[in-house]
């Protein structure tokens, strides 16, 4: 019997129809209730907090169908009153974006489609009530994980049963066109009647908000070796595993182990199962669907053909690739000659096609030959995976707002006055399925305007060819005016420039908005902001607290209005509604001096707002409640972009659609979701804007879809471009870098997302800096390189200003080589007075496969110095709630952190200083500051950067506050990694953007 518990003080008691009885769990997309069909009309109610992500338990046995296709009405199906139900709410944090009600929908709509005796029905659904929600059948019974973990293995026929049941029930997904993607025994419920499967679905309505989770779509140890190498996800993943709940029905153990995550991915990809006590005829089915080849693996319909005894275990041939006439020449001798090739098969299990091409070496002209297939054969492992594989998008703390594709905003801590920024927890494609999202396309017109000095900017950098080419230089720098562009952008959050916060977003910006200052990428940057629709950088007042900005003239909206600076006013004066425009980030809400200002939609006198003032059309003023030499960095984010606050209307709704541009393009048609046409500008002015060009005719962008597939569209010339802050994937990147051809236009540049642990300073010893320093000896930093993909792809970090930061130093404060240095460790140790070592916990997210194999790395690298570590892993919904809980932290003897931390801005204030602000720490909340680090000196080091003027003594100044955090110990950084980008060969005017990844969009253009 499942467990339901009785409702919450903060649960609803009805939704919609329904009457809710009880709480039966929850996961990363919604809560599920147990009700009933009342015919007493109820109001839909919120579901509490709602607020986290990650899947529920496995073991709560019901659906969690976060669904999406079309927002079409359940009316097919009529819910008898007093029927028990599972009813499911969008989680609150995620009900308040229409892409996530959209998808909802749409997936409901497929699920509907599912037609079976073993999967659990959809009954009705309404995505438009103010918490829409799902309703399935109740299936009364418990999961397979729990009923084989309490009761022991099942077997004889009741197996039978199971095997037969569930595969009946992909076999139905299947042919509703779904993929599970999830299937595990978690997501199998033992009914009166049989083996109900529940979830599908789930993991493919999960993708369109897995950049903004990071949360990884599928279990690792039953997920198919092409889920774990980033590679096309069909319906044969299923089936794969099937084949381990199967191995877990029969004997209660996975059929790749169940210790750490590495290791079981390890396993997946390179060894064979360990099949349990599978009887033999299962034994031989089980076997086939755990081939590694997805190209040999059959699917549920041959499955299910192998169970009723309709067809051998071994006789199928492979069913997703068509073999050459040679190929079939060889399969035919054969059939004919089978004895010739049994002793080269295992019994029972499939072998791999001849791969279609072979691989030879480079020849004396640099060429190479295609790269393997990443799966050739069983045990054959894919090629390294990269370390990151997320949409570019940064996470914030667990208490801010999130939605769909999109980053949270940061949150502020009072004290110093310092922001939280943006720690981005990366999806790793070792483990993570790659996203596949619906396909949208946005296409940018640009129609012929006779301007002498449309033909480009006044960029003086010079140009380049090659490999690298962009990194330092522009790459094939041209002025040829024409043509059509066609881009990538596999992720994308907001139009309106308030609420944007991907980076690959604020790089489309460019072409449609002009903030107050831009990060300026030429080849002679020093990192600090140049002006842009600023005529020159802010003039601070001595104390540093006010700012002023003085507008270029000339500059005008699309329509010809003059841009002023109660524009610029306005625009800023938005970003302070966190309810209506909650994603963007929300610096100036926390650093100008504007008391409890509402925002614009609230407070329609502009006058009452104090943190701006303007005291003539040109000139803006801002008033902050600290002192900060870095402001111009804040307004250079596109915040501070003009706004017309006659087109904002709806409370900020309208400019989604329809924001109004500054930049060479406008937007001359907007569909959310499906399309997007800009157009050329006509009232931008070159002449006002040295910061962008306008080359092309046209530019169309494909939004969404499988980054695998994108990836190779790129390499191999459909698309020119990807917008994106991330490079390609593993299987891309690997024949890139095998081809001369390739190679030569792709950039391998360093990440500006920098993976490092956290070292409490509070959990004993760790209190004791000797023990802190004995962690930092200890660590095999060449093995965190490899377990992030590589040394192709990351190298060892000894400080923690990553090179992305300009002037960022290098210094190896605890030198240990490559593989540490365990006789220092030892020696750190005994100064701390434990000279055998210590036991403690290390933290970890359990979604994420790479971020647990840094941590089984640092884990053997503490026992090599005689410290003790125990792993404590929790999903994305928990991981940064847990670790920013001193309390917490303290009763779990956690002394170590993962994170990856990427900074809004390029300064090591922006990057260092919310992670080791003392007066961030409040006693219940770290904030960001998870090592709970206070150290005055390094406090009052903040304050001095914060304070002084002069770039250059900032930056003497910013090196200073890496040394004092590294002789403090309180991070232990582990690697700088790197992403490869491909620029299409059409292209021209690229360079890397070095402070948040990809190219900038500034200047490009066709050859």
């Amino acid at each position: 019997m499942p467990t339901v518990l009785p409702l919450r003080e903060s649960d609803p008691e009805r939704i919609g129809p329904y009457r809710l009885t009880g709480f039966i769990g929850e996961g990363g997309q919604g809560i599920v209730y147990l009700g009933f069909k009342d015919e007493a009309k109820g109001e839909s109610a919120e579901s509490g907090d709602g607020d986290g992500d990650g899947d529920a338990a496995d073991d709560v046995p019901q659906q969690k169908a976060d669904s999406g296709a079309d927002a079409e009405p359940a009316d097919d199906v009529e819910v008898p009153a007093e029927q028990l139900v599972a009813i499911k709410l969008l989680r609150a944090h995620l009900n308040r974006d229409p892409r996530a009600r959209r998808h909802f929908a749409r997936e409901f709509s497929a699920t509907k489609r599912v037609v079976g005796p073993h999967t659990a029905a959809v009954l009705d659904a309404d995505v438009e009530a103010d918490v829409p929600y799902i309703v399935s059948e109740y299936v009364d019974g418990p999961s397979l994980l729990a009923a084989v973990r309490d009761g022991g293995p099942i077997s004889g026929v009741a197996l039978e049963r199971l095997a037969a049941g569930t595969m009946e029930a992909l076999a139905a997904i299947h042919r509703a066109h779904l993929v599970h993607r999830d299937f595990k025994p978690g997501n199998v419920l033992l009914g009166a009647e049989g083996p109900r499967v529940i979830d599908f679905g789930i993991a493919r309505a999960l993708d369109i908000t897995a950049s903004m989770t990071s949360g990884v779509i599928g279990t690792p140890a039953y997920m198919a070796p092409e889920q774990l190498a980033g590679g096309e996800i069909t319906a044969v993943a299923d089936v794969f595993a099937w084949g381990g709940t199967m191995v877990y029905a029969a004997g209660g153990l996975a059929a790749f182990g169940q210790d750490s995550i590495p290791a079981i991915m390890h396993r997946i990809l390179n060894a064979p199962p360990d099949l349990g006590p599978l009887p033999p005829l299962l034994r031989e089915v089980v076997a086939n669907a755990l081939t590694k080849d997805p190209r040999m693996r059959p699917d549920a319909e041959q499955v299910l053909q192998m169970l009723r005894g309709e067809r051998p275990a071994a006789s199928l041939m492979q069913p997703y690739q068509q073999q050459p006439p040679q190929q079939q020449q060889q399969h035919q001798q054969q059939q004919q000659h089978p004895q010739q090739q049994a002793a080269h098969q295992q019994p029972g299990v499939l072998q791999p096609p001849p791969v279609p091409w072979a691989v030879g070496p480079a020849d004396s002209g640099g060429s190479a030959t295609p790269p393997p297939s990443p799966f050739q054969g069983v045990g054959a492992a894919p090629p390294a995976p990269a370390p990151y594989q997320g949409q570019g998008a940064y996470y914030g703390p667990p208490t801010t707002p999130a939605s769909g594709g999109q980053t949270s905003p940061p949150t502020t801590k009072t004290g110093a006055g310092l922001m939280k920024r943006r720690p981005w927890i990366p999806v790793a494609a070792a483990a993570a399925a790659v996203a596949l999202v619906a396909g949208i396309t946005v296409v940018l017109v640009n129609l012929p305007k006779d301007k002498k000095k449309d033909d480009g900017g006044d960029d003086t950098t010079t140009s380049a060819t090659g490999f690298n080419a962009a990194i330092n230089t522009v790459a094939n720098k041209s002025d040829k005016r024409g043509g059509s562009l066609r881009l990538s952008m596999p992720s994308f959050d907001y139009l309106d420039p308030a609420q944007a916060y991907f980076s690959a977003s604020w790089q489309l910006d460019r072409l449609l908005y002009r903030p107050l200052m831009a990060f300026d990428n030429g080849q002679s940057a020093t990192g600090t902001p140049i002006p842009d629709l600023a005529a020159s950088p802010g003039s601070p007042s001595s104390d540093l607290k006010t700012w002023t900005y003085k507008l270029r003239q000339g500059v005008k909206f699309e329509d010809g209005t003059p841009v002023t600076s109660k524009d610029v006013k306005y625009a800023v004066a938005r970003t302070f509604d966190r309810e209506k425009l909650p994603y963007g980030p929300s610096y100036f809400m926390t650093t100008l001096d504007a008391g409890s200002y509402p925002g614009p939609y609230k407070e329609k006198d502009l006058n009452k707002f104090t943190g701006v003032t303007t005291p003539d059309d040109s000139t803006v003023v801002f008033h902050l409640k600290e002192a900060n030499s870095e402001f111009d960095y804040l307004v250079a984010m596109p915040q501070t972009a003009p706004v017309p606050a006659a087109k904002d209307t709806d409370n900020g709704a309208d400019y989604e659609r329809k924001p109004v541009s500054t930049g060479p393009y406008r937007v001359e048609a907007y569909e959310p979701n499906k399309s997007l046409t800009l157009v050329r500008n006509p009232s931008w002015d070159q002449s006002t804007d040295p910061t962008r060009s306008q080359l092309p005719d046209q530019i169309s962008l494909t939004l969404g879809g499988d980054t695998n597939a994108l990836d190779n569209q790129l390499v191999s010339g459909e698309t020119d471009l990807a917008v994106q802050a991330k490079g390609v994937g593993p299987s891309v990147r690997a024949k890139i870098l095998a081809d001369a051809s390739l190679k030569v236009n792709a950039d391998l540049a360093y990440s500006g997302f920098v993976p490092f642990f956290f070292i409490s300073t509070k959990t004993k010893p760790l209190d004791n800096v000797h023990c802190r320093r004995a962690v930092e000896y200890a660590v095999d930093r060449g093995a965190m390189v490899s377990a992030l993909g590589g040394s192709s792809i990351a190298e060892p970090a000894t400080s923690l200003l990553p090179p992305t930061i300009p002037g960022a130093a290098r210094p190896d404060p605890y030198p240990a080589g490559t593989s540490g240095d365990t006789a220092k460790a030892r020696d750190e140790l005994k100064q701390c007075g434990k000279p055998d070592g210590f036991p403690i916990s290390v933290a970890g997210r359990s979604d994420k496969p790479q971020d647990m194999a840094t941590v089984q790395v640092l884990v053997t690298s503490l026992k090599k110095a005689g410290i003790s570590a125990t792993v404590k892993s929790y999903t994305f919904k928990d991981y940064l709630t847990n670790i920013g809980n001193p309390q917490f932290v303290s009763k779990n003897q956690i002394g170590l952190m993962g994170l990856t931390w990427g900074p809004d801005f390029p300064t090591a204030v922006g990057y260092l200083g919310p992670l080791v602000d003392g007066r961030t720490l409040t006693s219940t909340n770290s904030g960001t500051n998870y090592a709970q680090l206070n150290d005055p000196a390094i406090n009052a080091k903040i304050d001095q950067i914060k304070r002084t003027t002069d770039p250059t003594e900032r930056q003497r100044l910013a090196n200073e506050l890496n040394d004092q955090v590294m002789q403090q110990a309180a991070i232990l950084p582990i690697a700088f990694p790197k992403e490869l980008f491909y620029r299409g060969t059409r292209t021209s005017n690229l360079k890397i953007d070095r402070y948040f990844g990809g190219y900038d969009l500034s200047h490009i253009g066709l050859r």
